[in-house]
């Protein structure tokens, strides 16, 4: 997961997160503004480290600030986890021998079967079933639990 460290700047009253995968700095005045911008970016909630005021001094966000990034954070995720999994039940399943097998690439909606099929090459897949390209089901489940991407 994607972490990220966030402070406040008193001179200039921002709070400011630095995604540590990239270095990249987002500054914003609201906490909720903040998470949202940090989410975007990959970090979700429990990879945000805020320093304690008794270490830091001004540069640690007010516990205000702290619950409430940390709430957006935590918000966004399920909302996020709700998207994903109405996306895994919208599609059909077919199952060999009882159990999930695969799915049809044509039952995926463009706005997914395109970065998806990507991911797919030099993978094993299934054999072509009525002229259907198929993936295994599993492979389908990673991707749609990898993260993140927009949805």
């Amino acid at each position: 997961m994607i972490q990220a460290r966030v402070v406040y700047d008193p001179v200039r009253d921002l709070l400011v997160g630095t995604v540590i995968a990239t270095g990249a700095t987002l500054e914003a005045r609201d906490a909720r503004e903040l998470a949202e911008l940090l989410f975007a970016a990959g970090v979700r909630h429990g990879y945000v480290s805020m320093p304690k005021r008794s270490d830091v001094g001004d540069i640690a966000p007010a516990t205000g600030d702290k619950i409430a990034l940390n709430w957006r954070l935590n918000q966004l995720g399920q909302a996020e986890a709700d998207q994903r999994l109405a996306l895994l039940d919208s599609i059909p399943v077919i199952e060999r021998n009882g159990r999930p097998f695969a799915v049809r690439l044509s039952d995926i909606p463009e706005r997914w079967r395109s970065e998806f099929s990507q991911r797919l090459r030099g993978s094993t897949v299934p054999v072509p079933e009525n002229g259907s390209d198929l993936a295994f089901v599993w492979d389908w489940k990673r991707f749609v639990n990898s993260g993140p991407w927009p949805l």
